[in-house]
């Protein structure tokens, strides 16, 4: 019966929506960058750099009036970080100086829902505030390795690339956090515009579990900068 209820509120709302109400369909890519943040005490002589990448995404709007919107923008994005260092191996004699470099490249599908908030500069450009959360599915990774060791004056050299399997005990599978960005749109004609806008992901839950007594926790911050176009199924100017 409450379900039944909730429905009904649910068709009645719908029904009272002014007719300005309208939806949107864009689709866009470009450009990713990634940025691994955790406690740098915990990782001493190991150094987390930002990885570029590149993202896709759907987008699915309804505008309620003039100035406020709901969306939904299922992406796929290519990320990752980079990871250098350099330590040593006392217990030898002479000591052995190793140097690591460690690119990850992850591959994400991404989720956000989120309010947007619009204002009209003119009859062919409005800009727009957009605020929310998202979910995140990993889906692999693969994993770029280069080590160096020193001895004396000789160096040795071991690379390979290999793809990284999900370990339940280890890995989190999904990631939840806050997203918001800025974006701006031209209205081309009635029904197409071009839009610009960059959206920043932050995790609020780590890339692994508390699986050792050691554990730092470790957060993907992603920022994407994307160009696209968007169809609106009624004017986008009046």
């Amino acid at each position: 019966m409450r379900i039944q209820r909730f429905l009904y509120l649910c068709v009645a709302t719908m029904l009272t929506i002014p007719a300005f109400s309208q939806w949107s369909v864009g689709a866009s890519a470009g450009h990713a960058y990634n940025h691994y943040d955790y406690d740098p005490q915990y990782m001493s002589g190991l150094d987390f750099k930002g990885h570029h990448g590149w993202s896709a995404e759907l987008t699915l709007s309804y505008q309620f009036n003039d100035w406020f919107a709901l969306l939904v923008a299922p992406s796929y994005q290519k990320k990752g970080y980079i990871l250098d260092g350099t330590y040593q191996q006392s217990s030898f004699s002479p000591p052995i100086s190793f140097y690591t470099n460690l690119k990850r490249h992850d591959s994400y599908f991404i989720v956000p829902a989120l309010t947007n908030y619009s204002l009209n500069i003119n009859d062919y450009l409005r800009l727009s505030l957009d605020a929310g959360v998202y979910a995140g599915y990993w889906i692999s990774s693969v994993f770029e390795y280069k080590e160096i060791e020193s001895v004396f004056s000789y160096m040795y050299h071991e690379s390979q690339k290999d793809r990284r399997k999900f370990e339940p005990t280890v890995d989190r599978r999904f990631e939840c956090g806050i997203a918001g960005g800025l974006g701006i749109r031209w209205c081309l004609c009635n029904n197409f515009s071009l839009f610009i806008a960059s959206r920043c992901y932050y995790a609020l839950t780590p890339q692994q579990k508390d699986y050792q007594l050691k554990y730092f926790p470790s957060y993907n911050f992603t920022v994407t900068t994307q160009g696209g176009i968007m169809y609106i199924f009624e004017k986008c100017r009046k």
